[in-house]
């Protein structure tokens, strides 16, 4: 007997409601399991050619789910992660960039921006293989359009209780190290996850927020940050889905 794919789908959402009900609608909880359902829905479209226009109506309502969360959810406030700010609006190469401080990022982070980069890599296909689907990485945006990433996933305790277990040697890692030799300034910032094919050789999806309390990118960079991620890995468009997390962050600004 043939087993539909969306049954793992199925699964998710039961997951999902036993979820909401023990922690609530809105809890930290609730949407990892709705990333997890996103994750899932394009992960069908992309391996199951068959039942690719109904899975593509499953990844659209996985997205709005997420995205109502982010909408109703209270995530911290702008003065709780002031510490760590320290981009301002720049103009680089004709283009709208965020730089981080220079002096700052000397204080806080040069010495773990150091030791990390011999996993830090401009995006490619080659790069790509040793990526984990499903897993969460950082990535930041290069004012020469290249996606940058850590090529370490971001732990599961991290993304609950704010980085503090992605380190090196005690230093911590947060998105201006991965921009350690490309001057500290930032297109676009956030966290993506990976969708490969079956033979798990080749990216094929990329689920994409601005998620950067660093660099604090407009929902609107997310526009500018897909097309770095399209020129990069030559993907098709409607594989390559953006979360906004947060609007700007704060700004009145485009960036």
């Amino acid at each position: 007997m043939e087993v539909s794919v969306f049954g793992s789908l199925d699964y998710t959402y039961n997951v999902l409601k036993n979820a909401e009900k023990s922690y609530g609608p809105y809890s930290l909880a609730t949407l990892f399991i709705k990333y997890n359902i996103l994750t899932t829905a394009l992960d069908l479209k992309i391996n199951n050619t068959n039942e690719a226009i109904m899975l593509g109506e499953e990844v659209e309502k996985a997205v709005k789910l997420l995205q109502e969360h982010y909408q109703v959810a209270n995530r911290k406030s702008i003065s709780s992660v002031k510490k760590y700010m320290g981009a301002e609006k720049s103009i680089f190469k004709g283009r709208e960039v965020l730089a981080y401080n220079q002096e700052k990022y000397k204080e806080l982070y040069s010495m773990s921006g150091e030791e990390i980069q011999s996993k830090v890599f401009t995006l490619c296909d080659e790069v790509a293989t040793n990526i984990i689907t499903g897993k969460v990485y950082m990535y930041a945006i290069n004012a020469n359009m290249e996606p940058v990433i850590y090529l370490q996933p971001i732990p599961f305790q991290d993304l609950i209780f704010g980085r503090q277990k992605l380190k090196v040697n005690n230093g911590r890692i947060a998105h201006p190290v991965l921009l350690h030799k490309h001057d500290l300034i930032a297109v676009g910032a956030g966290e993506v996850i990976f969708v490969k094919n079956e033979k798990n050789d080749k990216v094929e999806g990329l689920i994409i927020n601005n998620k950067s309390g660093h660099y604090q990118p407009s929902g609107k960079t997310l526009k500018t940050v897909k097309q770095a991620f399209l020129d990069n890995l030559k993907l098709k468009p409607e594989n390559i889905i953006c979360v906004e997390v947060e609007k700007n962050w704060g700004r009145d600004e485009d960036v």
